[in-house]
């Protein structure tokens, strides 16, 4: 992602903004946004990356879970790692206190 000091100034940078949350964004096999929400204060905290449920990847397009092949029941439903990017951060004008970040 970033230093700590570049994400320190996205931070304050977001923070003067009015922005108090993150919602950091991946797409699900079909498409969808999935996606966790934060306090705007842990940003730095979010460089090694953080974990979504696999569950996000076994789902039909319905949201409900698979229940045959291989990834059926996610294996115990365990985490798969994401880290944020810094560079894609971006205000988001229809909740002003909330920045949305991508995750790879």
């Amino acid at each position: 992602m970033a230093d700590d000091h570049d994400l320190s100034a996205l931070r304050d940078a977001l923070a003067a903004k009015g922005v108090t949350r993150l919602r950091v964004i991946h797409p699900d096999p079909h498409g969808r946004a999935r996606s966790k929400d934060y306090p705007l204060a842990s940003l730095p905290e979010l460089d090694g990356g953080i974990g979504y449920c696999e569950a996000s990847f076994v789902e039909g397009l319905d949201g409900e879970p698979l229940m045959e092949g291989p990834h059926a029941g996610a294996k115990g439903l365990p985490d798969t790692h994401a880290v944020p990017d810094a560079t894609s951060a971006r205000q988001l004008p229809w909740d002003p206190e909330t920045a949305w970040l991508l995750a790879d």
